[in-house]
């Protein structure tokens, strides 16, 4: 009897500190050496899956390249980030709008200033890629400065 008891007391232990390793490795933020992708969280699970690898289909699929490391930025999460190796922490674009904007202040130099609380920073060559589940509209350009590329389409 009291072996039973020792043997589901250490598998308990063992449960318990498995899941605080994963824990703590899926609460680590990315930081990225190439794109680096910031907004919406409608879009960001599949973002993640694709930037972190999937099994979902069956066999791993993953965008790579060459020593290259892309980082998809949750929504929500701390309050500020630093999408790149020694770039500046800024405050988490948390939403489509907060993304977009995030993006066009890293393409035009503006300051940005994110979360409240966090103050404004300039991210010049920091964020790559918004997610944005809404479209163009007012940011529609003919420069090619921001490029909408759809993610889905209803039927």
């Amino acid at each position: 009897m009291k072996l039973k008891k020792l043997a589901a007391m250490g598998a308990a232990c063992g449960i318990a500190i498995a899941g605080l390793g994963v824990a703590s490795m899926a609460s680590a933020e990315p930081v990225s050496n190439s794109y680096s992708l910031v907004g919406s969280d409608t879009l960001q699970d599949a973002a993640n899956a694709i930037t972190n690898g999937t099994t979902l289909t069956g066999s791993l699929v993953r965008v790579t390249s060459t020593n290259k490391t892309l980082g998809s930025f949750d929504a929500f999460g701390s309050t500020a980030i630093q999408t790149k190796q020694g770039g500046p922490f800024f405050g988490r674009p948390a939403g489509s709008g907060a993304g977009v904007t995030a993006l066009r202040a890293s393409i035009t130099g503006a300051a940005y200033s994110g979360n409240k609380g966090v103050p404004a920073r300039t991210i010049t060559g920091q964020v790559d890629i918004a997610r944005s589940s809404s479209g163009p509209g007012t940011n529609a350009n003919a420069n090619g400065l921001l490029a909408y590329i759809p993610f889905g389409r209803d039927a």
